[in-house]
Formats: structure tokens, sequence, C-alpha cells
């Protein structure tokens, strides 16, 4: 488009350009040198000088710039994971993120949940997959809408990362969520991979039935026996779990004759899970059940009481 070269600088005569939307284009073809290494980044910014009456003006324009055979691309192993927790657990995901381009680039580390739940990011330190007190958190650096920066890779490198969750209270047994984590190049944004990651979450479902023996109208004095059974039918460990019975109506309750899953117990505060005390003249048997497992087997507690 009539430029001169001189010397590596090409110089336009464009002339006058006319205002109200007057415009002018140029063109300049670049051949890269053979002898550039891989990642060097080429820019160009072209000045303008023009004259307005008796004035001359200089501006610059914009600095595009390109990069030498550069492929970006990051990705994310495993793609796929799964775990089953309890509420106040602590998950840690454990994900090798590798940046499968040819030049070193930062990789911006994102996730949605489908249950809105938050996850922290630490770089796995002593590549343990375990999360442990050498571990660093990771922060958006950049201020990057984009998510989390990892550490800056080489090309061909790679980083272990631990996403963690503390697991929320749920309000049923076997809640899900889908959280999937991105990992974008921050060079080329088009440039991702995700995993998935489904994790559910279990809850203590307890279960108790009474019943009493033998049934139907009875006589005073007449002695029955009382029959709880009790299971944790969810996937959730119930911790500190404690059963009462008070003295039924109008019966008296027989001493130490509590049992569970028929191992005969002392009323006494000795240990042995139960322990018998009065209050406001009635008897009231306490047993004490510790921990049960998730979806624990049925266990059972008997009594006996005499009609008054």
């Amino acid at each position: 488009n009539g430029g001169v070269n001189n010397s590596g600088t090409v110089n336009w005569n464009i002339g006058t350009i006319p205002g109200n939307g007057g415009s002018a284009s140029i063109q300049l073809t670049l051949q890269v040198r053979p002898d550039l290494p891989n990642g060097t980044n080429l820019t160009n910014t072209i000045g303008v000088t023009y004259t307005v009456g008796g004035n001359t003006f200089t501006i610059t324009s914009n600095s595009p710039y390109a990069a030498v055979g550069v492929i970006r691309g990051f990705s994310i192993s495993p793609t796929t994971l799964s775990a089953a927790e309890e509420t106040d657990d602590t998950l840690a995901y454990a994900f090798t993120i590798f940046n499968t381009g040819n030049s070193s680039d930062i990789g911006e580390l994102s996730y949605s949940s489908t249950r809105g739940y938050s996850w922290t990011f630490f770089k796995d330190v002593n590549n343990n997959s375990i999360l442990d007190n050498g571990d660093t958190q990771l922060h958006d650096t950049q201020g990057s809408l984009t998510g989390i920066d990892i550490d800056t890779l080489a090309a061909a490198d790679s980083i272990k990362i631990l996403a963690r969750l503390i697991v929320p209270v749920v309000s049923s047994d076997q809640i899900q969520d889908v959280t999937t984590f991105t990992v974008k190049s921050n060079a080329d944004q088009s440039k991702f991979q995700s995993a998935v990651g489904t994790t559910t979450i279990g809850k203590a479902v307890l279960s108790v039935v009474r019943s009493v023996t033998p049934s139907g109208n009875r006589p005073p004095g007449d002695e029955m026996t009382f029959t709880v059974t009790y299971q944790n039918v969810g996937h959730g460990k119930a911790y500190n779990v404690v059963l009462t019975e008070t003295e039924p109506d109008s019966m008296s309750y027989v001493a130490n004759s509590v049992t569970i899953n028929n191992i005969a117990k002392t009323d006494a505060a000795d240990g042995d899970e139960v322990t018998v005390t009065t209050n406001d003249g009635r008897k009231v048997i306490t047993i004490n059940v510790g921990t049960l497992n998730s979806l624990s087997t049925e266990a059972t507690i008997k009594y006996r009481a005499t009609i008054h």
C-alpha cells in the first residue's frame, strides 16, 4: 500500500484523511525468524503522525502480540472421582494437573457444585495425596474471575492439587453432590479440561420399636416384659446414643431385670451401659449405647415390670 522499508522501519505517506468517518488502511506482512525459540512473544506497535492546522500530533496503536510456535493446553487426572462421607468429615479429592502445552503457563482452577458447596484448594506439597499440615492453600493471586491460580508450570510439567470439602449437615440420608472441577490455560481460556467428583453424604437414621408381652388386659400382680429394638438404618454414624425408658404407669420396674441382646445388666452406675435412677417417684432406665455404626445390626433391650 505504498509503504517504504528503511532499515526495518516501514513508512506510509497516506495523505489527507477526510473527517466525519474518513479512513485509510495499510498492511504489513512479516515472517518469523527461524532461530526464535518457542514461546517468544512478538509485539508490534504502529505510530501515526498527522497535522491539524499548524499543529503536529503523534499517537501509537495498541500492541497486539503473538507467541512463536506455542501450543497451550492443560489436563486434569483422574477425570472421575467418588466418595461416601458423613457430616463434618473432611473430604479431599486428589488431582494431578498437567501442562500439556509446549510453553510455560498458569493454570486457572474453578468448580461448580450442584448443591452449592464451598471447596478450597491446596497444593499437595509432599505429593502423598493426603491433606496434611505441609500443604499450602491456593488463592486467586491475580484477581482473575476465572478461578484459583495454581503454580506456573513449565511445558510437560505437573502439580498435585487437593480439593477440600468440610461435609455439611444434610437433611436426609444419601444426599448427593456433583462437583465439576475445571482447569484452564491462563493464556488461552479456550484450552481446558474438567473432572467430576460425585460425593454421597450419609446421615444417621435411627429405628426404635417398643413392644410388650404378654399383650391384652392383665390382672394386678402379672409381670410384663417390655422389649425395645433399635438400629441405625442410615449411612452415617450415630454418636452418643442414649435411650431412656420411664417406669410405665401403674407398674413397678423389676430391679436388675434389664438385658441388652440377652446379656444381663445391673441397675448400678458401674459402666455396663445401663443405669437405673428414680425421678419423681418413678424408675428411669438409661441405656448409653455410645456410637452406632451405619447400617448397624438390630439390638434388643428388655426389662420387666409388675402391674399394681
